[in-house]
Formats: structure tokens, sequence, C-alpha cells
């Protein structure tokens, strides 16, 4: 309805601001983030990533790390153990840093915060975690209003999915505006280039000047 109108599905909502991707320590020097938020995906080279971390914590700008469960519980309390009080505050939260075990995250949220981007178990933790919305996941039984904070990204998937999760985030800091945060929505070029990158707004969920170059298919 709303490209039928010529009107984007994102007016008279709040315009978000996201964080930079690093998806890999190696390919980048902290000091070219230096002011920024950044989510920094972790788990393929820890003793590397550590210092990396320790380096961006000397400067201005704050840290979001990504875990993907790919610790055991030890292994991540023995990991941040080896943080500063002050570098634990310059990281704004650990995604998913190991499977979910009450004990585990309610000692690890005593030094640093943590998130989710499923549902947790134990309901009385949820109001101590920040929660990763993934808006195009199947999300069955969350209740964003549970959880201290809401952080909204996409799933790495196609810009038409970004631009989708960032109409559900700004519908949702629209209703909510107390909950708004910096959110993980922009696809920074992760794959190869298509056209559709940018953040064009255009008609409906936008890409106007790419869409009439597709070859389209009359389905009856």
């Amino acid at each position: 309805e709303a490209r039928a109108r010529g009107q984007s599905v994102l007016m008279g909502l709040p315009l978000l601001q996201n964080h930079s991707l690093v998806t890999d320590a190696h390919a980048v020097l902290p000091t070219e983030l230096e002011g920024q938020i950044v989510k920094l995906k972790i788990g393929h080279d820890l003793d590397f990533e550590r210092e990396w971390i320790k380096s961006f914590c000397a400067k201005p700008g704050l840290l979001r790390l990504d875990v993907n469960s790919s610790l055991t519980g030890p292994e991540f309390l023995q990991w941040i153990s080896g943080f500063s009080d002050y570098e634990c505050k310059k990281i704004d939260y650990i995604e998913d840093p190991c499977p979910f075990d009450l004990s585990v995250w309610q000692e690890a949220l005593e030094k640093v915060q943590l998130a989710a981007d499923r549902e947790v178990a134990h309901e009385s933790l949820r109001s101590s975690l920040v929660l990763i919305s993934k808006p195009t996941a199947i999300e069955t039984g969350v209740d964003p209003l549970d959880y201290k904070r809401v952080v909204f990204t996409h799933k790495m998937d196609h810009p038409l999915g970004a631009r989708i999760a960032h109409f559900v985030a700004s519908t949702f800091y629209h209703l909510h505006p107390e909950k708004k945060e910096i959110c993980g929505l922009d696809p920074q070029n992760i794959f190869k280039a298509t056209g559709f990158e940018g953040f064009e707004q255009g008609s409906g969920f936008g890409f106007d000047a790419v869409l009439p170059k597709l070859k389209w298919t009359t389905v009856v």
C-alpha cells in the first residue's frame, strides 16, 4: 500500500543509527574504528582478539562482542577475567557468550553486560539482559519488554531483509521511544554488490532505482 501511494514505509518513524560490524579482528586495526560503536564477532582467535579489544578500549568508542555461544561457561568466565573493570565498562554487551547456564550467566553479569539473540529460558534473568532481536527470524514467545534493553539487528541476509528489520525496529521504538538504541541494521557491504546497497528510501521498502532494472515474470 505504501508503494502504491508513493510513500516510504518508514515515513513518520524514527531513523535509526547503526553500529559498525567487524567479522574478523585480523582484518582491521582498532585505531581505524576510534570513536565508533563497533560490533566485533569473536571466537576465532581468542588471545589475539583479547589484545585487539584491550587496544580498542584504550581509545574513545564502545564495543559490542558476539561470541555466538562458541565458548563453554568455564572458558568464557576465564576469558573475561583477563579484562579490567574499566575495559568491561567499554564493552556495551557480550552477545551469546556460551550456551545458557544460569549460574555462569549470573556470575558474568557481575562483571559485564550480557545479551542474548534467542529466548533465554530462565525468566528471572531477562530483566538483566539485552535482547538482540532479529525481526526476519522466527522468535516465538519472546516479549521484548521483558528485557532490560532491545537492540535490533538483521540476519546478514539480503538488503531487503535488513530494510524490513529496520521497519520493525523503527515501529517498536516509535511505540517505545525510551527503549531506542543504536542498532545493527546496515548490511555494510557484507556480500557482493547487487545494486540494493545504500539507504535510498523511495516508496514502500525503497530500492526504486534498481527494481525497474530487474527481469520480472508475471504470475497468474
